[in-house]
């Protein structure tokens, strides 16, 4: 028999030739493999997503009381995000090589608080390059987009806020609500969560398949050949600008 300790140490008796050995110390490794988004089984999806909802839907204070001290809230990771990307002086986590380092920290960050809930879950992905392949200018149709998982990729109300599914009405919290672990934050011109130049007053989250009138953004997703291309260069910062939109 043997038990695990919160430092990730297991302790207990060891058994050779009948022979019983008490107070053996192993170090144990545990891994975490990322995974596609669509190929995970239904089950291990479920659990992300019933995971990421907990981060959404409970605070800070509380989420640590409850899951422990990498607990991370929602509303904890986008003034985090914010503090990087909003900040007036310039944007921290997408200029030159702050896309790299910063996301793969904050990545890490929420998969931590993801496991804090939920300990066999690992973040997923979006292999985007896919759609880009089989559907090529039909990519909005991709399975990612379907209500099941994140709600409709562009609801039919007038405020454009999610209101089907398990994300339907998510607040946005407002910096004013009390919560210190979000009190002196960047916030939009009515107190949310959001940038200061992004003017929504609807305090709930919101998808829209439209930006300005332009459908999709006029965007397209990147093909394998383009990442294969990227990956050629041999100047850090040539791969950097791509990682950052190019």
């Amino acid at each position: 028999e043997a038990s695990s300790s919160d430092d990730g140490v297991v302790t207990g008796g060891s058994g050779v030739g009948g022979v019983l050995r008490t107070g053996v110390v192993y170090e144990v490794t545990s891994k975490y493999v990322r995974r596609e988004l669509r190929k995970l089984t239904k089950d291990d999806r479920e659990l992300f997503f019933d995971a990421l909802h907990t981060i959404y839907r409970v605070g800070q204070e509380v989420g640590v009381q409850l899951y422990g001290s990498k607990y991370r809230s929602i509303e904890v990771l986008v003034a985090e995000h914010l503090r990087g990307a909003a900040s007036k002086e310039c944007d921290h986590w997408h200029d030159d090589a702050g896309i790299l380092t910063h996301h793969m920290g904050f990545t890490l960050e929420l998969e931590q608080s993801l496991q804090a809930v939920s300990s066999s879950v690992a973040m997923p992905y979006w292999d985007y390059t896919a759609d880009s392949y089989f559907l090529g200018k039909r990519w909005p149709e991709s399975q990612i987009f379907q209500e099941e998982w994140f709600g409709p990729a562009s609801p039919a109300r007038a405020d454009h806020v999610v209101d089907q599914g398990r994300w339907a009405f998510t607040p946005i919290k407002r910096v004013s609500d009390g919560s210190a672990a979000i009190s002196n934050e960047i916030r939009n011109p009515y107190g949310l969560l959001r940038s200061p130049w992004n003017t929504n007053p609807v305090p709930y989250l919101s998808r829209h398949r439209n930006v300005l009138g332009v459908e999709d953004a006029g965007f397209t997703i990147p093909s394998c050949s383009e990442f294969k291309r990227a990956f050629k260069y041999n100047w850090l910062g040539q791969i950097l600008s791509e990682l950052n939109g190019l």
